[in-house]
């Protein structure tokens, strides 16, 4: 179910916009997903968008010998950080599903864990 059809409408043109909103951020998506990455900054997140894990993306810049921002290895923070930081470096919408992941992942931790 689209995101934006969980928000009230009252009329059918009002949930036609939402649809078309919908439709719009979708198309932005799929070509953001699809167009090669412009940074290392952008392929981490394109990697923690693929495997929904911080430690995983870490280990993808560790295996490239990529260093974090504080000239440490990459370790699991540094991905989360990257994802919660503005960056110019990242295609905002890369950044908005990057964050959208990172939210369902905490909630998860916060529901098993309290």
């Amino acid at each position: 179910m689209c995101q934006k059809m969980k928000r009230k409408y009252q009329t059918i043109s009002e949930l036609v916009a939402l649809l078309e909103a919908d439709k719009e951020e979708l198309d932005a998506r799929i070509k953001a997903l699809q167009t090669p990455p412009a940074s290392f900054e952008e392929e981490l997140l394109l990697k923690y968008i693929e495997t929904r894990s911080t430690i995983k993306a870490a280990e993808f810049a560790k295996r490239k010998g990529i260093k974090s921002a504080k000239g440490t290895v990459f370790a699991g923070g540094d991905v989360s950080s990257l994802v919660r930081n503005e960056s110019n470096s990242i295609n905002p919408v890369i950044l908005r599903i990057a964050r959208e992941i990172f939210e369902k992942n905490t909630e998860s931790v916060i529901r098993a864990y309290g």
